[in-house]
């Protein structure tokens, strides 16, 4: 089974479909999509926060490859931290590097790929790898409070495995449905196919 999609390379194409209207409309959407579920995060402590955007990237990047997975990613987490204002914490790039890169390898991943559940996983494991080490990273920088890199990491890593099972579930359901939803509505060719050309 292959980890990276066969078109997930081909970035000149991917920016090309990008500049398309209906793939700039899909993007907005996926980008409002990404805000309004970010209201829905589940905040456990102030450094530790359940979130459920991963499933709007992971579309994302299934239709538009690491390139519109970067974009929302990376312009999701800025519009919802605009969106939120104070209530949404301090702003740090880090957080919105995170998330671009997350979008990106779900993009690497999942492009053009048929949805099942290896693929599903692989997509999740990129947010639980990203969260433990690069989130976990960001905030021992941000926040002191005495504890280290590996001590953060341990007091993270259960909420992050959780995470992992019920993001592959939810991928796997809701990402699925969305590339039948727009294969039939032609707006990709079948998965695995070459050439994707919106018409």
């Amino acid at each position: 089974m292959r980890v990276f999609s066969r078109q997930a390379f081909d970035f000149k194409r991917q920016v090309i479909i990008f500049k398309d209207l209906r793939a700039l409309v899909l993007c907005g959407l996926f980008l409002a999509l990404y805000v309004a579920i970010s209201t829905f995060n589940i905040r456990i402590t102030p450094t530790l926060e359940i979130r459920f955007g991963t499933i709007i990237l992971a579309a994302a990047g299934f239709y538009g490859g690491p390139v519109m997975g970067a974009v929302v990613g990376g312009a999701g987490d800025l519009l919802s931290y605009l969106a939120g204002g104070s209530a949404s914490g301090a702003f740090f790039p880090g957080f919105t590097f995170s998330y671009a890169l997350m979008g990106f390898l779900c993009g690497m991943v999942l492009y053009n790929e048929k949805i099942n559940v290896f693929k599903s996983f692989l997509a999740s494991m990129v947010e639980f790898l990203i969260s433990v080490f690069l989130t976990t990273y960001w905030l021992v920088l941000m926040y002191s409070n005495g504890q280290n890199y590996l001590e953060r990491l341990l007091t993270r890593l259960p909420k992050c495995v959780s995470l992992l099972i019920v993001d592959t579930v939810l991928i796997f359901i809701i990402v699925r449905a969305f590339q039948e939803a727009v294969v039939r509505a032609h707006l990709m060719p079948s998965p695995g196919r070459k050439n994707h050309t919106i018409a």
